[in-house]
């Protein structure tokens, strides 16, 4: 049973009670770096009723977490525990002590030995502090907790739109694209054969997943547990490629499934074709941009991609 549950993102808490967290990324995706297609393309990637909780749910706040949202639901039964995911420790270890002792010292909503679970999506960090050792107090006895939290506990979840007012205004770029590469890094080996971003080294992709384009330059791409032949299902030569994501670098790349296919693929419309269909999917960002629904951010793809490709 579900008592209560919060969205967190950048020192702004908000409760929403037993309400469902997906329910939030459905009627507001845009709040979180998403558009209401690529939801919906989720959903149908996963074969799965628009607003069923089950793999589509789970991806899709995944996704979010990486641009900074943590989620939070206390259980009572039946079993009573706070459970808080995330995406990277190392980068939100921070907003976690401080979550954590918002909730405990300043709100008196969790017990100093109420247990808790931590939990990491993209690096895969597990932390347990049950009530048998000491639990919620514990997590904050081994860890410095600034003495003032700049937390504040918003009464409508239309207060988070404010950082993305705040973050055009400011030029700011979530996921920016300034590199197309047509080889994975070095450390990445054995790619064919990952399915899942667990796989993959820490930190070196922040996206990985599959892709066809047939001579009519009709592209399909999918996630990481996709498969070329599920992808290229009902579709006549379909040359078949790879693609990731780095955050870290900027950079996106497109490597072929046969080396045969290298020049098929960096022919520049169906380059193009290729990389409209990845921006279309995910929420990146080129460099002088901002984020725009699906048909205008399409047509700025396209310019900007001509002008990048010139330049390669």
């Amino acid at each position: 049973m579900e008592a209560a549950g919060f969205w967190y993102r950048r020192g702004k808490l908000f409760d929403i009670g037993s309400k469902k967290h997906i329910t939030y990324i459905l009627e507001s995706p845009e709040t979180f770096g998403l558009t209401p297609e690529h939801v919906r393309q989720v959903y149908i990637d996963f074969n799965e009723k628009f607003g069923f909780e089950g793999k589509a749910r789970e991806a899709l706040i995944k996704e979010v977490s990486k641009n900074g949202w943590i989620r939070v639901r206390h259980y009572v039964r039946p079993r009573d525990y706070w459970s808080i995911q995330y995406d990277r420790y190392d980068l939100r270890e921070k907003d976690l002590k401080n979550l954590v002792a918002f909730l405990m010292l300043d709100k008196g909503i969790m017990r100093k030995d109420d247990e808790i679970i931590l939990l990491g999506y993209e690096d895969g960090s597990q932390y347990a502090y049950t009530f048998m050792n000491g639990g919620a107090s514990k997590f904050l006895q081994e860890r410095k907790i600034p003495k003032k939290r700049k937390i504040i506990q918003i009464k409508k979840f239309s207060q988070f739109k404010e950082d993305d007012t705040s973050a055009k205004q400011q030029g700011a770029i979530i996921n920016p694209v300034t590199k197309i590469r047509f080889s994975f890094p070095s450390e990445l080996t054995g790619y064919t054969n990952v399915y899942s971003l667990n796989q993959i080294p820490h930190g070196l992709l922040t996206f990985f997943g599959r892709g066809i384009i047939t001579p009519s330059r009709e592209v399909r791409v999918g996630r990481a547990d996709s498969t070329h032949v599920k992808l290229a299902m009902g579709l006549s030569d379909a040359k078949r490629f790879y693609y990731g994501y780095s955050r870290d670098t900027g950079t996106v790349y497109i490597v072929p499934k046969n080396a045969m296919d290298s020049n098929f693929l960096r022919k520049r419309d169906n380059l193009i074709a290729i990389l409209s269909a990845i921006f279309d999917r995910y929420p990146l960002r080129v460099p002088a941009g901002h984020r725009m629904v699906l048909a205008e951010r399409r047509k700025y793809i396209l310019q900007f991609l001509e002008e990048f490709l010139r330049n390669l």
